[in-house]
């Protein structure tokens, strides 16, 4: 297909082979600024023909050969033809097999001092080149005065090639983009970028995307293009207006750099960091930093970091306030990415350069930076703090924020840390149960006896509580007393959770008991305890009195035949309209059972659980069949 400014080799309706395709319509006469090869099954022996025909064509600019099967060979042949051209000034060698044995010859069409060529814009990416082709290139770009486009990408280069890449770009002036993306780069490669960047490198475009590049990398850039920004006068200005660095290991650390970067360099207009390790401090400083920019900033791309609801309600706040192209559309899928450490909360909340923006009054008598008010909570009803890696420390800082705000907290759920004795000391003292919470979840962390009386004593004096999760705790003689009372006296509770709790028999069979004295409750969570007969006849005493109860959690939990028969008799003949027996071990005789209690014409139950309960093919049939006979119909 020919026009005046574009040749395109068609598909091959012939079965003809691209040289004979090449061969028939190449010809001196035959003229094109553009000729798209790309995609043509071109092969070693067809670069031959086309680097002869290229030797004198005098119209082309562009050459796309991209996405073909030529190696080293081939390139070394078209090559040997190109030096003589005088108008090519692209070149897209993309997608083939390439490797360091064909550097030399793509080293010498760039050579000033052999060839006639003028090549601006070259494209080796996603080949096979390792650090070879890195130094022979590093032996002409400094006398090269043409080349302005390289890319490099998705090749195996690695911190000794990128050494002696940027090396060379001491003394050359005309490269403005480089994409070193995909080639292995680490923080020792980063060095000798510095060392570029720092003397007022060419570059405008630097992407160094889905490397190995960490916080000291980060660093490295970072104190460069300070040290080079337009503002500081001793040393020669930095033109890069894009650094790409998405896909790499940075973490807070590094976005914090960054951000010091972005205040301090008024050149930077795009900076990518998505796909990260950056939690909610880093992204906010980043943030925080890019609008108080004066620059003319335009793109900012942070998805696929470790963001929690928190910093994404205040990264909304804080990216309406100045119009740059944003990838906000994935900030939805942010916000639903938890915590991973409290540091990284905290971070957040504590980060000096924040304070402009959130007006926190400082005062700096902790480690944290605790602040004696906080910014404005009351829209916020719920928080969600389970497995963040907090600490007494952490929590009790964040508990000192939460002592004046007049919270609107509804829900507070902070499981699976090590808050422990202090951190609950802080909680209690902070008035946040005196506000408006109403369902508490401080499962699974190491709390005492002691610690845990006090939160359920707490719980019982604001008489609203409606849920209070306390698994995975160990309940002593006073705790398992605070609980009794909590049952008899609470009005509104309605979930009471207590899996995998440590207690001694007597004090749990006071708990049992304490159940039929509650007319609110629910839904009781048992699981992973170990229910022997005794302790179920108190269960089920209770079940009969506690008209309300509906919700049976008995995940994993341990008894025998007799005990479980005598569980299914009472919840099919009572209220229950949920049961959850997974994770326990089920056999053909409780098959049984299970379908009696089903199939009960007094049987309300509607929610049956008994995954990972390794029921055989016989015992799922009846059960299968007393379902359908049910009379709830579910």
């Amino acid at each position: 297909m020919q026009s005046e400014h574009q040749f395109t080799l068609v598909a091959n309706p012939d079965g003809k082979s691209p040289n004979e395709r090449i061969g028939h319509v190449l010809n001196p006469e035959t003229k094109a600024v553009y000729f798209r090869f790309s995609s043509s099954n071109i092969q070693n022996e067809d670069a031959a023909l086309l680097g002869l025909f290229f030797q004198s064509n005098t119209s082309v600019m562009i050459l796309d050969l991209s996405n073909n099967s030529l190696s080293s060979v081939g390139c070394h042949d078209l090559c040997n033809g190109l030096v003589t051209n005088k108008t090519l000034t692209q070149l897209d060698l993309s997608d083939n097999e390439l490797d360091d044995e064909c550097a030399a010859s793509l080293s010498g069409i760039l050579d000033s001092n052999n060839t006639a060529l003028s090549i601006s814009n070259l494209n080796i990416s996603n080949n096979r080149f390792h650090d070879g082709i890195a130094v022979k290139l590093s032996s002409v770009l400094p006398s090269n005065k043409n080349l302005q486009i390289l890319n490099l990408s998705d090749n195996f280069l690695d911190n000794h090639g990128c050494s002696a890449l940027f090396n060379s770009l001491f003394n050359n002036k005309t490269l403005t983009e480089l994409n070193l993306s995909s080639t292995r780069i680490g923080d020792e490669g980063c060095l000798a970028i510095a060392s570029v960047l720092s003397q007022g490198s060419s570059l405008v475009n630097l992407i160094l995307s889905n490397n190995e590049i960490g916080d000291k990398g980060v660093e490295h850039i970072s104190i460069a293009l300070t040290s080079s920004s337009s503002t500081n006068n001793k040393v020669p200005s930095s033109s890069l207006e894009l650094l790409n660095l998405g896909n790499n290991y940075i973490t807070n650390r590094g976005a914090h750099l960054l951000a010091k970067l972005v205040t301090k360099n008024k050149d930077i207009e795009a900076i990518h960091v998505e796909k990260n390790a950056i939690g909610d401090g880093g992204l906010c400083a980043l943030v925080l930093a890019l609008n108080e920019s004066t620059s003319e900033f335009g793109e900012f791309f942070f998805s696929k970091n470790q963001i929690s609801h928190i910093a994404a309600s205040t990264l909304k706040k804080l990216i309406s306030t100045k119009p740059f192209k944003i990838d906000e559309s994935r900030l939805q899928q942010l916000s639903e990415t938890k915590l991973v450490t409290g540091s990284d909360l905290f971070d957040w909340l504590f980060d000096i350069e924040l304070n402009p923006f959130l007006n926190l009054p400082r005062l700096s008598n902790s480690k944290h930076g605790v602040y004696t008010e906080v910014y404005n909570m009351r829209n916020m009803t719920s928080l969600d703090l389970s497995h963040c890696g907090l600490d007494s420390d952490s929590f009790s800082s964040l508990c000192s924020l939460l002592a004046n705000s007049q919270s609107a907290l509804v829900s507070l759920s902070i499981a699976h840390n090590e808050i422990g004795d202090r951190g609950m000391t802080a909680l209690l003292n902070s008035g946040v149960l005196s506000h408006q919470l109403r369902h508490l979840d401080i499962s699974y962390n190491e709390f005492s006896d002691f610690s845990i009386w006090s939160i359920v004593r707490a719980v019982l004096t604001f008489r609203r509580f409606e849920s209070l999760n306390l698994s995975g705790s160990s309940i002593g003689e006073e705790a398992a007393s605070a609980c009794v009372t909590l049952l008899k006296e609470s009005p509104c509770l309605k979930v009471f959770r207590l899996a995998n709790i440590e207690i001694v028999g007597q004090y749990f069979h006071e708990i049992l008991k304490a159940v039929s004295y509650n007319q609110s409750l629910k839904l009781i969570d048992l699981s992973g305890i170990h229910l022997h007969l005794p302790a179920v006849e108190i269960l089920k005493q209770s079940v009969l009195k506690a008209s309300s109860l509906q919700y049976f959690d008995l995940e994993g939990c341990s008894f025998d035949r007799k005990s479980l028969e005598l569980i299914l008799s009472f919840i099919s003949g009572g209220q229950a309209h949920y049961l959850n027996l997974s994770r326990s071990k089920i056999d053909a005789n409780n098959s049984a059972a299970i379908a009696i209690a089903l199939e009960s014409k007094d049987s309300k139950l509607r929610g049956l659980n008994l995954q990972h309960c390794h029921l055989t093919k016989e015992s799922v049939q009846i059960i299968l069949g007393a379902c359908s006979n049910n009379v709830a119909n579910n």
